[in-house]
């Protein structure tokens, strides 16, 4: 795994998340090595409304700033149907609680948040209700994907697995779990009784407030992209966050080495 990001990757991080005049200098750098008539990396694509709100918020313009306003307005016009379809689904269920884990849950934390999952959807349910919810899914159109599991014996895999991946067509995919501790240990209670909800129709939908939602991001695999994974946890935590909680669920359920090696690196955004 690199060990640190490079430089002009470091440098698109400072534009979008350090409220510093700094941040400004590091825009030009990395503004000045891009071809904007080329294909820009989709990494940094994502990022392009949020540096335009940081660096104006400084006082520091931009002649490409309408250009990412455009793509924010876009982005938050796809996120009203990623919700509208989300909505379809779980109100057409109202006797199962639905929370929306990220990057699922910044569609109801950041309207404005580009994303860049495509129409996946990352959701938990409780124990209790997991046979319930996939069973009422799979009667509403979703297949079970890759799995060859007769419903008869949902109940015993409910038991036995974490997850279950489903898909409705082509394009929208649903991850469901009911094991929440594998990433907040024995503050699962906390964790739910904490998160925030919205509204869809007679029904509502759950999604970790900001302090778990750092948490859970914190928690995911780095993979081969550090910078990647970086860009997502500060995604989440520019806002103000309950860090002692933050803590006291790390010490219960320390980081991987992998992501461990990333918090100096990550650290440097939060001061």
């Amino acid at each position: 795994m690199t060990d640190a990001l490079t430089p002009s990757e470091m440098d698109l991080l400072r534009a979008a998340f350090q409220p510093q005049p700094d941040a400004a200098i590091a825009w030009q750098r990395w503004r000045n090595s891009v071809d904007w008539d080329g294909p820009v990396d989709p990494r940094a694509f994502v990022l392009l409304p949020r540096i335009c709100r940081n660096l104006q918020a400084i006082g520091f313009d931009d002649p490409l700033f309408p250009r990412f306003k455009g793509i924010a307005r876009q982005a938050w016009v796809g996120n009203q149907h990623l919700k509208a379809a989300i909505g379809s689904w779980v109100t057409a269920i109202p006797s199962v609680e639905f929370m929306a884990l990220p990057p699922t849950s910044l569609l109801f934390a950041d309207a404005a948040t580009v994303t860049n999952q495509g129409r996946w959807f990352h959701f938990a349910v409780r124990p209790s209700q997991a046979a319930v919810a996939i069973r009422s899914l799979l009667q509403g159109g979703w297949k079970k994907n890759g799995l060859r599991l007769p419903n008869s014996l949902l109940e015993g895999y409910v038991l036995g697995a974490s997850h279950i991946p489903l898909e409705l067509s082509d394009t929208d995919t649903l991850t469901l779990t009911w094991r929440l501790e594998h990433w907040f240990g024995d503050l699962i209670d906390e964790v739910w009784n904490e998160s925030d909800s919205i509204a869809m129709g007679n029904h509502s939908v759950r999604f970790l407030c900001r302090t778990d939602a750092v948490t859970f991001m914190l928690r995911q695999p780095v993979g081969d992209d550090p910078f990647r994974w970086v860009s997502n946890v500060l995604s989440v935590a520019t806002a103000p966050v309950d860090w002692p909680r933050v803590l006291r669920s790390l010490a219960m359920r320390p980081l991987s080495h992998e992501c461990s090696e990333l918090l100096p690196t990550l650290t440097r955004f939060l001061d």
